[in-house]
């Protein structure tokens, strides 16, 4: 009989923690970039690097994660009114900061393209800024990887054309509408695979420090308790290699191993 009990805790103890696993019922709201290759539909089935993320979230927390394709400007706005739990994944800045507490996931630079035309080899990227000639295509309602004097700066130039996605931007500037973009690296080089841009512009790398990509949990509708659990999540997806893993598929091995710090 003592033996029989013996045998009965350790299974008892397991039961308990798978137990303890499923009982998160907590539904959140998140809102994914809706284009690519952060969020994106083929065949009918979402994919991308944001949805995934969302995925190793769902297997660390048992939680129910309810995604939802929402464009840049209008998650800005859906965090504030409180229609929104997170925004995934977005580069750290003011705009979302009222309304949002930030988590880092990654390391992002940006960089210039700009077109052949245009390009003088003795050129940085802060004189295409100081330009007049140089129009930019850039993220209706957001900075992106912009600071706030540059983009100051170009709007009371008349200098920048809103766009509502990268791909807008990037068609623009195949069509010579304007004379560059500045993304980050990452969608730089999916954008200029995607729209066949190479050898039709050059690229320029900026030596400016790198910005953080992460997201953003509604200080409105998330308790401590529920952020904290969340970030826990994501920190374990970080230290474990997962995070690591995910990016490799969008962004190959060198530059993955570069944007995440794995602890």
């Amino acid at each position: 009989m003592k033996a029989l009990l013996f045998l009965m805790i350790p299974a008892c103890f397991l039961w308990a923690h798978t137990t303890e696993r499923q009982t998160c019922d907590r539904k959140f709201v998140v809102g994914l970039n809706n284009y690519a290759p952060f969020a994106f539909r083929e065949n009918g089935k979402l994919q991308g690097l944001a949805h995934d993320i969302v995925n190793d979230l769902a297997k660390n927390t048992s939680c129910q994660f309810l995604e939802e394709e929402v464009p840049r400007p209008s998650s800005v706005e859906e965090l504030k009114r409180g229609h929104l739990d997170i925004v995934m994944l977005v580069i750290k800045g003011n705009e979302y900061s009222s309304s949002g507490n930030f988590q880092g996931l990654y390391t992002t630079t940006r960089r210039l393209t700009v077109l052949t035309s245009n390009y003088d080899p003795k050129k940085t990227v802060s004189d295409y800024l100081a330009d007049r000639k140089v129009k930019f295509a850039q993220l209706i309602g957001t900075k992106t990887v912009w600071s706030e004097e540059e983009q100051r700066r170009l709007l009371l130039a008349g200098r920048i054309i809103g766009v509502p996605d990268p791909e807008g931007a990037f068609r623009l500037l195949k069509q010579g509408r304007v004379q560059a973009v500045l993304f980050s690296f990452f969608l730089t080089e999916y954008y200029l695979k995607k729209m066949k841009l190479e050898g039709k512009v050059v690229s320029i790398k900026d030596s400016e420090v790198p910005a953080e990509v992460g997201v953003y949990y509604s200080k409105r509708r998330l308790n401590s308790d529920e952020e904290k659990m969340l970030r826990q999540a994501l920190e374990k997806i970080k230290a474990d290699g997962s995070l690591h893993d995910i990016l490799v598929k969008y962004m190959g091995e060198e530059e993955a191993s570069r944007r995440v710090k794995m602890k």
